[in-house]
């Protein structure tokens, strides 16, 4: 994954490829089982580098959508502060209530 990082310099296309190659294959219902807090939070904190933090909240509110996957990450503090910096950041109506 480093080597293909560097050579996506572009923002949007990390972005792309996070989305495509990386969260679409591990949020496959066959592959949820080997989704853990620390992938989530890598994951997270690859969006905020590029300071993509729409990202960041659509990938934990896929997370919760899902059921076993939802369990892991529920009481993990550092996904619950990685969301609510994203929802600070991006500063939507409505964004700030929910970050508290």
């Amino acid at each position: 994954m480093n080597t293909r990082r560097t050579e996506l310099q572009d923002s949007n296309a990390y972005r792309d490829f996070l989305w495509n190659e990386v969260c679409d294959e591990m949020l496959i219902e066959s592959k949820q089982a080997y989704v853990t807090q620390k992938l989530i939070t890598k994951l997270m904190y690859a969006f905020r580098d590029i300071q993509d933090y729409e990202s960041m909240i659509m990938l934990n509110n896929r997370c919760e959508q899902l059921g076993e996957l939802a369990k892991k990450i529920k009481n993990n503090m550092m996904i619950s502060y990685l969301t609510a910096f994203a929802r600070s950041r991006r500063n939507l109506p409505g964004d700030r209530d929910k970050a508290l």
